[in-house]
């Protein structure tokens, strides 16, 4: 079966700037972070809670009220800790600072795998609700993300570190419940560590080949797996590494990427990947598992025990296929849909596409309601050819053409 592989990161660490020069991580208890990075008190009714989970550019999202207002859009994203909302929206919202500072006056860097430090400022929201759970006192980083308007926040895991949260990925759902997971037993219920913050980036232990490696699980990344370049060089590969298409970590500037099949097998507690596709790309630890193989599964974290369940009907190998691309990477602008990278093997580059060009339509819908929805990425998995409807940066009259889609890793 044909399918498409994006390397999306959104792997974030984060520190508070203090008075003193120094820094607390979210969450962080001490005095000297003078109580603003407390986690929120989350009120959740006695029974379990389910949410609709919707999916932005592949990653899980769920419905969000703002101190009444709504709905928004959030990532539960478990490469990323506390509360992040949108820049623009925090302002027209005229969210106040937090407690005992001035608006606006706590800042942040927010640290994306590519190194790039995002500068933030911490907000006070009253109270989030989802569903029938309610977050009350949260602190929050209002920071620019790489989304546009259509995305509004994200939500770290720690927010829900007191409580088992549930990705049911087959049936779209997310559960908030009390309670915990059994022991780990090494085959569908893992022990993890949280070596990068306290409370998030959830590591587990994988078996590539002969070696043993730290996974984080990262519902924020869109990929199948990533792995750091070190790593790379020590890895056989089947096929590649070739160059790939670039990632946008959270701090919205592109980086470099290159994909291969390796040939090995992964596994995964009772679970196997044989020869999976790995994207190289500087990234937190060793080795990231992405969206894309989390939806096979029904995954629960165990925040209070540092345990997680991989759920899944049959231990059938999983294959992962064959590494497609549109050969270009959009961008929501103030012009449309622009082009702000493409793929030097793709036919888009033989036609001339190139970055400052803005798509209008694809098979005649319009990009910015396509790109990067569910139904995107199935049209790539399954086309062979899209047609395009674009103008030139230097143009008016816009063209329409139609572009092979590029099988970079079989």
């Amino acid at each position: 079966m044909k399918t498409t592989q994006q390397l999306g990161i959104a792997a974030l660490t984060i520190a508070v700037a203090r008075s003193d020069g120094g820094a607390c991580a979210l969450g962080q208890e001490q005095p000297s972070c003078g109580g603003t990075l407390r986690a929120p008190q989350v009120v959740l009714p006695e029974g379990p809670v389910e949410l609709t989970m919707h999916r932005f550019e592949g990653l899980p999202t769920v419905e969000v009220l703002i101190n009444g207002e709504g709905p928004m859009r959030f990532v539960l994203d478990t490469g990323a800790a506390g509360v992040l909302l949108r820049k623009d929206r925090a302002k027209a919202m005229k969210l106040p600072g937090a407690p005992g500072l001035p608006d606006g006056s706590a800042q942040a860097l927010v640290q994306s795998p590519d190194g790039k430090a995002i500068p933030a400022s911490l907000v006070l929201v009253k109270q989030m609700q989802l569903g029938g759970v309610e977050l009350q006192e949260v602190r929050a980083l209002a920071i620019e993300l790489p989304y546009g308007e259509s995305l509004d926040g994200i939500i770290g895991m720690d927010v829900f570190g007191d409580f088992l949260l549930t990705y049911d990925y087959p049936a779209a759902r997310v559960r908030l419940s009390r309670g915990e997971l059994p022991e780990p037993n090494g085959r569908d219920i893992l022990e993890y560590t949280t070596p990068i913050m306290p409370h998030s980036h959830p590591a587990v232990a994988v078996q590539l080949g002969a070696d043993t490696l730290d996974c984080i699980i990262d519902t924020g990344s869109r990929a199948w797996f990533l792995v750091a370049p070190k790593l790379a060089d020590r890895l056989k590969f089947r096929h590649g590494p070739l160059p790939g298409t670039k990632a946008m970590p959270a701090s919205g500037e592109l980086v470099p990427t290159k994909v291969g099949r390796l040939d090995a097998t992964l596994r995964l507690g009772r679970y196997t990947v044989p020869q999976p596709i790995v994207g190289i790309v500087d990234a937190c630890g060793e080795m990231i598992v992405g969206t894309s193989f989390l939806l096979q599964f029904t995954v629960t974290f165990d925040g209070r025990n540092k345990r997680v369940r991989f759920a899944r009907e049959t231990d059938t190998p999983i294959t992962v296929p064959p590494w497609r691309t549109a050969g270009f990477f959009l961008k929501r602008a103030d012009r449309g849909m622009e082009v702000v990278d493409v793929h030097p093997s793709s036919h888009a580059a033989e036609l001339g596409l190139a970055a400052g060009d803005v798509i209008l339509t694809i098979n005649g819908t319009t990009a910015e309601d396509l790109y990067g929805s569910t139904q995107w990425l199935d049209l790539v998995q399954q086309a062979d050819t899209l047609e395009l409807r674009y103008r030139r940066r230097d143009q008016d009259q816009p063209e329409t053409k139609p572009i092979r889609v590029l099988e970079l890793v079989p």
